[in-house]
């Protein structure tokens, strides 16, 4: 019997922050074509906000900054090509990533034995 696995042939895309890009980013978001774009959204949202759906609203927010920010920061990676070997990890999974999952586990763990609702207790 052959098993497919439908997600192991989609491409996930991703957005990471590259600190080298930024004077990129911030030259594109001062550009005259993103400017007018934010001009006529802020119109839109002006003209008669009983009218403007929001969906719409953050749909052409998510677009301008989809427009700035994808030729910069966009990834794509095929979840196929992840090994399961632990020192493979997904080009998501950085060694940020790993020192985090560690504070929230040893939190997580802080909060299950001691059972208090104090949340500075825990995390500070």
């Amino acid at each position: 019997m052959i098993r497919i696995f439908p997600w192991k042939s989609i491409n996930y895309q991703f957005f990471k922050w590259n600190k080298e890009y930024i004077d990129n980013y911030t030259s594109n978001l001062e550009s005259s074509e993103i400017i007018l774009k934010f001009q006529d959204l802020s119109e839109l949202l002006s003209d008669d906000p009983s009218t403007n759906d929001i969906d719409d609203s953050v749909l052409g927010l998510n677009e301008i900054f989809d427009t700035v920010c994808s030729p910069l920061f966009k990834k794509t990676y095929d979840p196929s090509k992840i090994q399961t070997h632990a020192s493979n990890k997904p080009a998501v999974y950085d060694d940020t990533c790993e020192s985090y999952k560690h504070i929230f586990l040893d939190k997580l763990n802080i909060y299950r034995l001691d059972k208090t609702d104090e949340i500075d207790k825990i995390w500070y």
